[in-house]
């Protein structure tokens, strides 16, 4: 059976787990770079870093409720969501470019801090679902031109249970709990729009569903990023 030994410098071993005998030694080597010297030495890099990068995380929120709002019948009516979405599409890989980019910026002023965060790995985890769903899922379910495939089928089971696998990570009841009121929240959302919209202006439930899916998504990134700051 193989064990995983994790190695110090004044030469004591131990039996670890899998992430403190390979992933820690990749943070701890980061950590001690040079550029993240650099980054934790200045007083201004880091607030800097992290106002850009919240200000990116709003514009995001903002660019994927404009479009999974509109697929739910509400605001705007002047474009179908599939059309909306597209021209919100760059705007979007543009803001996401600099959130990541910040994050980086940020994450290197607290390397171990975040290695050992399990509010941080919760937002990664949630991030790459989010992502995942977006790229390949929303777009395809919301035109109607289009098809969703085995492969976008796979992506968008693979992003939810990821997204599931993050609220499991707590393994807590107040976790669980928020995570009901979350489904609530949104079912509610969905009979709103549905008694708003004209049969003509009406998606198909599955589009519906991948709306609510990616603002559970979006906001699942968000809450476990603010999370961060208090844990």
């Amino acid at each position: 059976m193989w064990e995983n030994i994790c190695y110090y410098e004044d030469g004591y071993s131990e039996p670890c787990s899998f992430a403190d005998a390979h992933l820690w030694p990749i943070a701890d080597a980061i950590d001690r770079s040079g550029i993240a010297t650099v980054v934790k030495d200045s007083a201004t890099i880091v607030p800097w870093a992290g106002s850009v990068h919240l200000l990116a995380l709003a514009v995001i929120g903002g660019l994927v409720l404009l479009v999974d709002f509109r697929a739910l019948g509400f605001g705007v009516r002047s474009l179908p969501a599939h059309s909306l979405e597209r021209r919100m599409r760059p705007w979007f890989w543009l803001t996401l470019l600099v959130m990541i980019t910040s994050g980086v910026v940020l994450a290197l002023g607290q390397v171990m801090r975040l290695y050992e965060s399990v509010p941080y790995w919760m937002k990664m985890v949630a991030l790459f679902s989010a992502l995942l769903f977006t790229f390949d899922v929303r777009g395809a379910v919301l035109d109607p031109q289009r098809r969703l495939g085995g492969f976008g089928k796979a992506v968008a089971a693979l992003a939810i249970l990821l997204w599931v696998y993050v609220f499991s990570l707590l393994a807590a009841p107040l976790a669980w709990g928020a995570m009901a009121v979350l489904v609530a929240a949104l079912a509610a959302l969905y009979w709103t729009g549905k008694n708003k919209e004209s049969h003509a202006e009406a998606l198909p439930f599955g589009a519906k569903m991948t709306a609510m899916t990616s603002i559970a998504l979006w906001l699942t990134v968000a809450v476990s990023g603010r999370w961060i700051a208090f844990f």
